[in-house]
């Protein structure tokens, strides 16, 4: 036996040995390749079914259309294999499966990047095997393939029963192991039938190969553990499914501790969020009880001490009153905390509880509570007054929206309206948290106003007890324009006083803070450039350390933040913003409420979860017509402004490529030569897919290849420069392209072209070898060659 014919018996080819592929296939093995397509389209089915199922769509149209894509991609693929793919062809087959089964690993990054849609890992690996089970199944006229394709679909359809327990997907796998039954009946007829022409020698059972790590992996998930579920028992094997290591947008659960949790109903640090847990509305956590789990408990001083406040006069004894009511009630905020290992050990498992879910742009700041009177330890409460005048309904598009009593929008700051959806957890109050600049509420079916209460600081609550849980409350807020607020001339940013929010406490080290605040500011006039000075320089030179606590016998904590430790959490900073820009004459409160960080997005819930950690202080300037800015001085938190514009994009986008290219010098150098080579090769690239697409899909007609061969060699001409003149015949063109080639077999391909064209006659065997020769002699190249040197011959 030669090597070619050697060769073509190892890949496929024809051969008259009772081979199950070929002209002499058998008719068993013909029934044997449908019932492995029909087994494969079944395996298919049941994944699909619980992909989609895990996606929460699995009654979508789409769901129907990619069964039924799969399915006549396989049929047609299998038509077209057993027509084309079989002797030297064959050898197309391995890289064609290959592609097929890296085809989910190459989509998933663009999913991931332009659609925030994605897979888990398992169920991506899940995507590379079903799609090489159909690869497989469309060449199974081959024993070979078809044994592989059995063991992948076995493998996916076992994947999927642990995945769920669905009726629909235990009928479909029934079936599967009926037809399955038989397949291996037939299959092993079809081998009896071989068995006087096998090869004599003894062979280790491809059924080994699969039987050995099945077993090790049903070891490991029936002893790793007693009474635990398979994800348990697989605890950190796969990064999203029981893993407890690093954390995955697109993990179906179990990361972290994330969907194994129960609800707990005596630690307010212990609880998940599960839909259907049974909590009471006294376990839920309140805005403070998120301050303390987040800050450690307030410091309980144990001298009496007597704080003054440099209020007017008029005003010393309204803030007297608020102070002994807000000490009653227990609503003052301390910057004065004690230490708490125990409360700083368990800060880690407080990612667990989800307060309540965000749908929406992130960075986004949640205001929750205001603060506008200081004693020097303590942030004393704004009063919540009631705003007076009606409240208004309106109805925008298919819901009811609270409009917000409006504030001037000063000289246009507002630049952007946007709207986020808040869903409820486990967050205990009836105050909606709501974004700087809210301007709407709206609840789905809620259309009366006396289903709300307003307040004259802007914020809005439910007049109930506590806000619903698992409902979505939609909040549309207003942006402030940076540029604009740099622009305005009608902000008039003199200093003020005799104002509550810009009274100070009578310390001798309030000094020492004016000093340096002015030393800071003093090289930039008032407005933003002064306010963002401040900011500047806390987030620069000072150290965010939510475990730095000042010393508990200290009369002024902020005075030992700024002025000698230089460290601490996040209140301190806003607390030193705010009695910094105060010594300035700038009206300033704290806002204490909570910071949906962008980083927690989860792409395929597409929200973000707010946990009890993410309770966060910021402080708020007074521009005048009662309209605050946000103000914030912790390093690693931003403000969300509004969207870019066109050039904005455009210019990040330019400055995303030069830092690119500026940290990877040698790569970009890399990437920019193969650009220039491609765009400089475009036409052979070009001409080389095309001549590749025309070898694999080579039509058994001969008549049909002579076309396909002319439209080829047609667009190599015109890629040269040499173009059809209009009315010409395509083989009276090709007989007249004597300088390109050898005048004798194009007149030759020209006369197979016109029978081809018009019907005139048959084409044979030798006119089809012909054809293909002459599309593998007269290249692309070899075309452009003698184009250049004819016109080097015509020059004068």
């Amino acid at each position: 036996m030669s090597a070619n014919q050697l060769r073509g018996r190892r890949i496929g080819a024809r051969s008259t040995s009772g081979s199950d592929f070929g002209s002499n296939e058998s008719s068993d093995s013909k029934h044997l390749h449908l019932l492995t397509i029909a087994l494969a389209l079944l395996a298919g089915v049941i994944f699909t079914l619980v992909e989609h199922n895990d996606a929460g769509h699995s009654h979508s149209n789409w769901c129907t259309i990619e069964i039924i894509i799969q399915s006549v991609v396989v049929i047609v693929g299998s038509w077209f294999a057993r027509r084309h793919l079989t002797g030297s062809n064959a050898l197309i087959i391995p890289p064609l499966m290959l592609m097929a089964m890296l085809l989910s690993l190459l989509c998933e990054p663009i999913q991931r990047s332009f659609f925030g849609t994605g897979h888990p890992f398992e169920e991506l690996i899940m995507h590379c095997l079903s799609n090489l089970m159909l690869a497989l199944a469309t060449c199974g006229f081959r024993r070979s393939y078809r044994q592989l394709c059995m063991i992948s679909s076995l493998f996916l359809t076992i994947f999927c029963l642990t995945k769920t327990n669905g009726m629909l997907v235990v009928v479909l796998f029934s079936i599967y192991a009926v037809l399955g039954v038989v397949w291996l009946i037939a299959s092993h007829w079809e081998q009896v039938s071989r068995r006087a022409m096998a090869d004599s020698k003894r062979r280790l059972p491809i059924a080994w190969l699969v039987a050995v790590p099945m077993a090790i992996l049903f070891a490991i998930v029936y002893f790793g553990g007693a009474g635990a579920s398979a994800s348990d028992r697989l605890k950190g094997f796969m990064p999203s499914s029981g893993g407890t290591e690093k954390h995955h947008d697109h993990a179906h659960g179990g990361v972290k501790d994330g969907d194994g949790l129960v609800a707990g109903k005596d630690n307010i640090q212990s609880f998940g969020p599960i839909e259907d847990a049974p909590f009471a509305d006294d376990d839920k956590p309140s805005l403070y009880d998120a301050f303390d789990d987040t800050f450690d408990d307030p410091m309980k001083i144990a001298k009496l001490t007597e704080r003054a406040v440099a209020v007017p006069p008029e005003d010393v004894i309204e803030v007297e009153r608020r102070i002994a009511r807000s000490k009653q009630a227990g609503r003052e905020f301390s910057t004065l905390r004690r230490k708490n290992d125990k409360n700083s050990e368990q800060i880690k498992d407080l990612d667990s509880a989800a307060m309540f879910y965000v749908a929406g742009r992130t960075p986004v700041h949640f205001r929750m509570q205001f603060f506008d009177v200081f004693d020097g330890i303590h942030w004393i409460p704004e009063d919540n007054l009631l705003v007076r005048t009606p409240l208004n309904m309106a109805h925008t598009g298919d819901r009811h929206w609270l409009n917000i009593t409006k504030s001037r929008n000063i000289d246009g700051l507002f630049g952007h309206r946007e709207t986020h959806a808040v869903k409820i957890i486990n967050l205990k109050g009836n105050m909606i948290p709501s974004p700087p600049h809210t301007a709407a509420v709206s609840i789905n079916q809620v259309n009366r106003t006396d289903f709300y209460k307003s307040f004259k600081n802007g914020l809005v609550a439910l007049d109930r007890e506590n806000l619903p849980s698992l409902t979505p409350i939609q909040v549309a807020s207003n942006r402030i324009d940076s540029h604009k607020l740099q622009t305005s001339y009608n902000l008039v940013w003199v200093p003020r006083a005799n104002e509550i929010s810009t009274s100070l406490p009578v310390h001798d080290e309030v000094e020492a803070i004016r000093k340096l605040a002015y030393d800071w500011t003093s090289t930039q006039p008032r407005g933003p450039e002064a306010i963002a000075a401040i900011t500047d320089r806390l987030r620069t030179e000072y150290t965010l350390d939510r475990s730095a606590h000042a010393d508990e016998d200290s009369e002024f904590p902020v005075a030992d933040f700024l002025l000698r430790k230089r460290k601490g959490p996040e209140y301190m900073f806003a607390t030193a913003a705010a009695v910094m820009l105060r010594t300035q004459g700038y009206p300033t409160r704290l806002v204490g409420g909570f910071y949906a960080r962008p980083e927690k997005y989860q792409a395929k819930k597409r929200h973000t979860p707010v946990h009890t950690s993410d309770a966060h202080f910021w402080c708020e300037v007074n521009i005048g017509s009662n309209q605050w800015i946000t103000v914030e001085p912790s390093p690693g938190y931003e403000v969300l402004m509004p969207p870019p514009g066109l050039l904005a994009r455009l210019r990040s986008a330019i400055a995303f490529v030069a830092e690119g290219i500026r940290n990877h010098p040698w790569v970009s150098l890399s990437v920019a030569m193969l650009v220039i080579a491609s765009f400089w090769n475009r036409r052979r690239l070009t001409d080389f897919a095309r001549t590749a697409v025309w070898k694999v899909t080579q039509p058994a007609n001969n008549r049909s290849l002579a076309l396909r061969s002319l439209r080829l060699l047609e667009r190599r001409f015109n890629s040269a420069g040499i173009k059809r003149p209009m009315g010409t015949t395509f083989g009276n063109w090709i007989a007249s392209l004597t300088k390109i080639s050898d005048a004798t077999s194009l007149r030759q391909f020209a006369t197979i072209a016109n029978r081809a064209a018009f019907g005139s006659g048959d084409i044979t065997a030798d006119d089809r070898r012909h054809c293909e020769q002459l599309v593998q002699e007269l290249t692309f190249s070899r075309i452009r060659r003698n184009v250049i040197r004819s016109n080097e011959k015509e020059r004068p």
